[in-house]
């Protein structure tokens, strides 16, 4: 497990400077990967915040994790890929999706599979100095200097998943941990089709956590990922038919009534969330409980997993980035120094 890389998911809900703050902490504790995520009308703005932190980082790679193409038009992505490639030293990726609450907040419906391909083309030509055709002109990013930036996609679509096998360099899995194994499985399947390695497409493995010795503290932090996590999943496995139990289906309506997207994963959902469906969407409790369902998930077989991303949920949220790298990311890497 010497190999298996670590993120942060950052979600700037508070005063921007401590989204910074964190992105320092998490890089001198080791991680990975920082994948700052974008809703613009709840949470500050993406690329003011990744300027800031590219400044003050000099390792971690940044990323929005994730961004849309509904509100931000692929030439502005491009050009601000480029340009924070040249801040950094080239230590950034893009985490692109559908489009959630970013979208969803100004009434607009997420992007759809051909948008996603269009977008995702006109980036890489854009950021490699292409010349691009759109609206009956010719154009180009005139700064750019034949970038490669590694573009990964979220989804838990089965389309969009085959899709990305295709010509992603990396896949974020996120929801039910039962649908893992699948999911890995279905991107897989797609780079076979296409004779790309195994190593051409990198799985970021997306996870709500909370570390803390009080396990039902832990467990009440991370619901609100939970919460929204169970939308996404159990709205989409009943748009196509899949039987859902009971619980499940009480559940699912209630979420559907009532989830807010401009509290989005804000601790108000938490009460629609049965305490037994913790595991399935998130980490939560002492390092040892955590670090024991990480490698209970690397022993059944997840071995196709490359970086576990964690989205810190807790009112410290700095100590649930230094716990769960004092007390699961030592523990993965054998106890070698870090960084």
């Amino acid at each position: 497990m010497k190999n298996l890389k670590f993120g942060v998911g950052i979600f700037a809900s508070n005063h921007a400077e401590e989204a910074v703050d964190l992105a320092v902490l998490a890089e001198e504790a080791g991680y990975d990967t920082l994948w700052v995520g974008d809703s613009h009308m709840i949470w500050r703005e993406l690329y003011v915040l990744m300027g800031c932190m590219a400044a003050r980082t000099n390792r971690v790679w940044i990323s929005p994790g994730v961004t849309q193409l509904i509100t931000r038009h692929s030439t502005v992505t491009a050009s601000a890929l480029i340009t924070l490639s040249e801040l950094t030293g080239g230590r950034v990726q893009l985490g692109l999706g559908l489009g959630d609450s970013s979208v969803k907040n100004l009434g607009e419906k997420s992007a759809s599979l051909s948008t996603l391909k269009e977008g995702i083309e006109l980036i890489r030509r854009l950021c490699e100095g292409q010349k691009v055709r759109m609206n009956d002109r010719e154009g180009s990013v005139t700064f750019a200097s034949g970038l490669k930036i590694p573009i990964y996609i979220a989804s838990i679509s089965d389309r969009v998943l085959d899709y990305a096998g295709r010509v992603a360099d990396g896949v974020i899995l996120t929801g039910d941990s039962a649908a893992l194994r699948s999911r890995i499985e279905a991107v897989r399947n797609a780079q076979q089709q296409t004779h790309r390695s195994i190593k051409d497409v990198k799985v970021v493995w997306w996870r709500a956590c909370c570390i803390s010795e009080d396990d039902h503290e832990a467990r009440e932090a991370v619901k609100p990922m939970v919460a929204r996590g169970a939308l996404s999943e159990l709205g989409r496995r009943a748009k196509h038919g899949q039987e859902l139990n009971e619980e499940e289906r009480e559940v699912l309506g209630l979420l559907e009534k009532n989830y807010d997207f401009y509290h989005h994963m804000g601790p108000e959902h938490s009460r629609w969330i049965p305490d037994g469906w913790v595991d399935r969407y998130a980490l939560a409790g002492s390092p040892t409980r955590v670090l024991a369902r990480i490698q209970e998930m690397l022993q059944e077989g997840q071995e196709g997993i490359d970086e576990i991303a964690i989205i810190p949920f807790a009112m410290d949220r700095k100590a649930v980035v230094k716990l769960f790298s004092e007390g699961v990311i030592k523990a993965l890497k054998g106890d070698h120094e870090i960084g």
